[in-house]
């Protein structure tokens, strides 16, 4: 399930048009088996290293990620700029096998779940923020050498596109290969 909403204002001042996107993704779900972890903490009273698997369940609601998205007004280096990514994981559950601690985990299962959720909230909001930087960095080029093309007469915009899409399948089919 996911919804887009677009807002768009018009600066009468300065004739410009800013942006807005606010993007929600929702009731992702997800069954991990057989995932490695590695736990370290050096702070406190107990000093604790673990590692082992674990099978991780998203389930209920699942996983919601809503992004809020800006246009880069005057900023050439970016097309848009990411304002805001926040998660939220309705249920997890997971068993952890093993591990030195098992019996540990099965004690303290319940506060080890919302340290597990928050740790995990925190990494899909970094790793959804650097996709789109990635993506705005491609949109960057992409707008660059469309730029050139209107400017210079010996290329049509048609062709750059068509280059750019060829070149990255070509990138493509060789990382597959």
């Amino acid at each position: 399930h996911y919804s887009l909403s677009l807002t768009a204002d018009t600066i009468s001042d300065r004739d410009e048009t800013h942006h807005e996107f606010k993007l929600t993704l929702s009731q992702i779900q997800a069954d991990m088996r057989d995932v490695a972890f590695y736990f370290r903490r050096k702070t406190g009273t107990i000093k604790l290293t673990d590692s082992g698997l674990a099978d991780v369940l998203l389930g209920g609601e699942g996983l919601t990620v809503t992004v809020h998205l800006v246009s880069a007004d005057r900023d050439r280096s970016s097309v848009f700029k990411v304002q805001d990514v926040s998660t939220s994981i309705h249920t997890l559950k997971f068993s952890v096998r093993d591990s030195k601690h098992d019996t540990l985990y099965k004690m303290l299962g319940p506060l080890a779940t919302g340290l597990v959720k928050k740790q995990l909230q925190k990494a899909i909001s970094g790793a959804v923020r650097t996709a789109l930087e990635y993506v705005d960095g491609q949109l960057v080029g992409v707008r660059d050498q469309m730029a050139e093309a209107k400017a210079s007469e010996d290329k049509s915009r048609r062709d750059v596109l068509r280059q750019q899409l060829l070149q990255r399948k070509q990138e493509a089919d060789k990382a597959n290969a």
